[in-house]
């Protein structure tokens, strides 16, 4: 809460509102109060955080008005919001000139519209080969055409033909010509980089940027054309069957390759059985005190509903009301928002050991650490609005002052976890890759490991190690977590490592003196 909104009269007020439209109150209380008078006497800071407070029994209540922009606000929190926006602090601006006799600000100049150049389609009707042909494609890498296969309906070899990728990683991509020529171009290269991680078996592979996966992927087309530098167009698997063209190009918009395995996320018509906010009130906490509740079934009401209000029709007990006819008390509002607030930190928590004991997948730590953070900042928004204004602490404080204590060091943890996970995944592409060179570059080391497997186990057991020893340092530094990263001192560091790790690991094959580092 400021203390300081406007610094003029007429801008806003205090007004006092009644359910009751109709009823006009003569009190002398409820009569508009300018803001600028209540904020220079008795001062905002002499306010209680529920001046804004409904009195639900007279249907009362206290509203922030502005004169300015003709809204109201009913809480702290929205006053703020308002406040501090642009567009009411233009429309003070504007009223101030109106009030000292100014002319109006001119608007500013609108910019021109520019039209939209329409959009050509192209013609689905040449083939993919027929595309890639093109001159202006010629230079661009494209991988994986063994993957590719094109339908062709034989009783119509004139309609457009349809493609699918069977490429790992490519969740089946289908389409048109044109949405199969996009896939294999694509920008993002992640057609090419899916086929530099499954096959050919990259270690370097989910390690790989955008510019790394083109220079890759320029190397590897160059050994897979022909004496003419022309690509192997044959290798695309052709089809020519009436049902299996007809099965892919009537395919639905929205088809995948999880829906048609049946692996994709149920709906939410199929999983609100599980859905806490589709149970009816009460019968979660009748579960959790071990009382006897009727079956839920899939569209989150009780399957025994209809038995249940014949039963109570013919024994003339009419206690029993639809949940969303119940009515609670602000005692259990507030012990459903603790018990809600238990649930989320706990599954917080869940997520921080996921990420702690690394059993994330490396290409969704990004993900997972967003959705993490974003699940603790709308926590601690809910858990701070609730204590400010919602009136009902006084029934649970004891387990308020438990879930603060623990939202604190949640937050910490948070912070602390989710920026060590995001450090591991760098750090740890960025050791395959020194190892990777270092193997390349040094034909004795190369010669020692076996196989991929063996340098990727190595690469983990250095990074691993790294990992530990630089997090550790920044921890005894005292230094925030956000400032945790993979630096140039590091890389200088980690280089000298892995030479000295490797030659420790193969000694007894290569001869030579251990390098400095960690």
């Amino acid at each position: 809460m400021k203390t300081h909104y406007v610094d003029m009269e007429g801008v806003m007020e205090v007004r006092t509102v009644y359910d009751d439209k109709s009823y006009v109150s003569d009190s002398p209380d409820d009569l508009p109060i300018d803001l600028l008078a209540l904020q220079n006497n008795p001062g905002l800071d002499n306010l209680s955080e529920d001046y804004c407070a409904k009195d639900r029994t007279y249907g009362v209540q206290r509203v922030f008005y502005c004169l300015a922009c003709d809204c109201d606000m009913k809480s702290w929190i929205s006053l703020d919001s308002h406040a501090g926006g642009s567009k009411h602090a233009k429309k003070v601006v504007e009223l101030k000139r109106m009030k000292q006799g100014l002319p109006a600000q001119e608007p500013p100049e609108t910019k021109k519209t520019k039209v939209a150049k329409q959009r050509v389609r192209p013609d689905r009707h040449r083939t993919l080969r027929e595309k890639l042909e093109d001159r202006d494609v010629q230079g661009i890498p494209i991988l994986g055409l063994e993957c590719i296969t094109e339908f062709v309906s034989p009783s119509h070899p004139d309609r457009p033909h349809f493609y699918t990728c069977s490429l790992e990683g490519c969740k089946s991509a289908w389409g048109d010509s044109n949405d199969m020529f996009h896939h294999v171009c694509s920008k993002t290269g992640k057609h090419s980089k899916n086929y530099i991680v499954h096959v050919l078996k990259d270690v370097r592979g989910l390690a790989l940027n955008k510019a790394e996966v083109l220079a890759r992927s320029i190397e590897v087309d160059a050994k897979l054309r022909d004496e003419k530098n022309r690509r192997k167009y044959d290798m695309i698997r052709l089809v020519e069957d009436e049902e299996a063209y007809k099965e892919i190009s009537t395919r639905p918009d929205d088809w995948s390759e999880a829906k048609a395995n049946g692996t994709a996320s149920t709906s939410s018509s199929t999983s609100n059985a599980s859905n806490a906010n589709l149970v009816p009130l009460g019968i979660k906490r009748a579960r959790k005190e071990g009382r006897e509740t009727p079956p839920v079934s899939t569209n989150g009401h009780s399957r025994d509903t209809a038995s249940s209000v014949s039963d109570s029709d013919d024994d003339g007990d009419d206690s029993w009301r639809p949940p969303w006819m119940v009515v609670l008390s602000d005692k259990d509002l507030a012990e459903q928002f603790i018990q809600s607030s238990d649930e989320v930190q706990d599954e917080i928590a869940k997520r921080l050991t996921k990420l702690e004991a690394s059993d994330v997948a490396p290409s969704r730590i990004d993900h997972f650490v967003d959705l993490t953070r974003d699940c603790a900042n709308q926590h601690d928004f809910a858990f701070k609005f609730f204590v400010r204004s919602s009136g009902k602490t006084h029934y649970v404080q004891s387990d308020l002052d438990r879930l603060k204590d623990n939202l604190d060091q949640l937050s910490k943890d948070v912070d602390r976890i989710t920026n060590q996970a995001l450090f591991k995944v760098d750090l740890m592409s960025y050791v395959a890759y020194v190892l990777t060179r270092t193997l390349n570059e040094r034909p004795e080391y190369r010669a020692i490991v076996r196989n991929d497997d063996e340098a990727a186990a190595l690469a983990n057991e250095i990074g691993v190690n790294v990992c530990k020893v630089e997090v550790n340092a920044h921890e005894k530094q005292k230094r925030p977590w956000n400032k945790l990263c993979l630096t140039e001192a590091m890389k200088s560091n980690v280089s000298t490592y892995v030479d000295k790790a490797v030659l420790k690991k193969y000694r007894h094959f290569v001869a030579k003196p251990a390098a400095a580092g960690y």
